[in-house]
C-alpha cells in the first residue's frame, strides 16, 4: 500500500508534465500563461516529494523487491490515468486492447511471483 500511494505523486508527476507540453504545444506564448507556471510549479513539486518517497521505500524495503513493485504501480496508475484523462482508450482496436491486456496481466503475475519471497524487509544491524 506504501509504494502504491507513492507511485500516485509520480504518475501526477508524467501527466503535470504532459499538460505542460501541450499548453506549450498550442504556441510559444503560452510561456508567459499563468497555468503553465502552476503546472509546472506542481510538477516541481510533485517530483521532489516522489524522490524522498521512493529514497523512504528503498531504505525500508529490499531493492529486488521494491523496485519492481513500484515500476509495476507506477505503469498501471500511468496506464490507467492516462487512458482516462488524455482519451487514449478512445481509438484503440480489440487486437491491441487484447495485447495491452495481456501485456498487463504478465507484468503483474511477474511481481506476484517475485513478492513471495519471504525477506522483503530491509534487515538493520542491530
Amino acid at each position: 500500500f506504501h509504494a502504491a500511494a507513492g507511485c500516485i505523486f509520480c504518475v501526477h508527476c508524467v501527466f503535470l508534465s504532459k499538460a505542460s507540453m501541450l499548453i506549450l504545444a498550442e504556441g510559444i506564448e503560452n510561456l508567459r500563461n499563468p497555468s503553465l507556471l502552476l503546472v509546472v510549479g506542481g510538477w516541481l513539486g510533485l517530483g521532489m516529494l516522489w524522490i524522498y518517497t521512493l529514497n523512504r521505500l528503498l531504505g525500508e524495503y529490499d531493492a529486488l523487491f521494491i523496485v519492481p513493485v513500484i515500476e509495476v504501480v507506477w505503469s498501471l496508475q500511468s496506464m490507467i490515468g492516462g487512458g482516462i484523462f488524455f482519451n487514449e482508450f478512445n481509438a484503440i482496436s480489440n487486437v491491441r486492447l487484447m495485447t495491452f491486456v495481456l501485456g498487463v496481466v504478465i507484468n503483474i503475475s511477474g511481481v506476484w511471483f517475485l513478492s513471495r519471497r519471504h525477506d522483503r524487509r530491509v534487515k538493520t544491524a542491530e
